[in-house]
């Protein structure tokens, strides 16, 4: 038995020096950026792979968020899926079903929508209280970080986030959730503007002729 833990020990050893070998400091600048911008519109094309299709989903959209805590993401033309944030709910459309979901910030449906808004963390602790880093990778100017949900419910949802980082203009260059039915979503924003003017009245949603039900 005192073979067998010494071999238990130095895989745990291997693990944890696996784990520790990242790079932090664009995600630490990245999340130090966040806290400065007041409102952000932005483009992106969204795709989606599925294991029971052949070809993945694809989608343009647009973002908005406004501090605090408003924020509109519409997905298609026009929109299939749109996720709603003001302050501590938020409302989930999918215009196909006709369904709209109601959630609170604490729901463990409403995590998954935290990387879509930019709210992670003020700083890398903070950060790093929500989320434990795999591996980080830079490849043609783009700093990558994959990591995963210390939250449980959360975790079991979403097991891996990866976040992409344009390292010469510090900004979200897109990011991907693999999901637990082995479904991959990838967003890739293709135009970013900080600190626009947003009116308040843009973060609303039309839920008529929707079924609206609480998570």
């Amino acid at each position: 038995m005192k073979g067998f833990g010494w071999v238990l020990g130095v895989v745990y050893l291997a693990v944890v020096s696996a784990w520790a070998d990242v790079d932090k400091e664009p995600l630490r600048k990245w999340l130090k950026a966040q806290q400065g911008y007041k409102s952000v519109h932005a483009e992106f094309v969204q795709t989606r792979k599925l294991p029971t299709l052949s070809k993945p989903l694809i989608n343009k959209g647009e973002m908005w968020a406004k501090r605090p805590g408003m924020f509109l993401w519409k997905m298609g033309d026009p929109p299939v899926v749109t996720v709603l944030r003001k302050n501590d709910t938020y409302l989930y459309l999918d215009a196909e079903k006709r369904e709209a979901v109601q959630m609170g910030a604490e729901s463990k449906y409403a995590k998954q929508f935290e990387l879509l808004t930019g709210d992670m963390g003020k700083d890398l602790a903070e950060f790093e209280k929500n989320f434990r880093i795999k591996e980080t990778n830079v490849h043609k100017g783009v700093y990558h970080v994959t990591f995963t949900p210390v939250n449980r419910r959360f975790r079991k949802r979403v097991p891996w986030l990866i976040l992409s980082i344009a390292l010469e203009t510090n900004r979200t260059a897109g990011f991907e959730l693999h999901l637990e039915d082995q479904s991959v979503i990838s967003t890739r924003f293709t135009r970013y503007r900080y600190n626009v003017p947003i009116p308040e009245s843009r973060f609303q949603a039309d839920t008529t002729g929707y079924k609206v039900k609480k998570r």
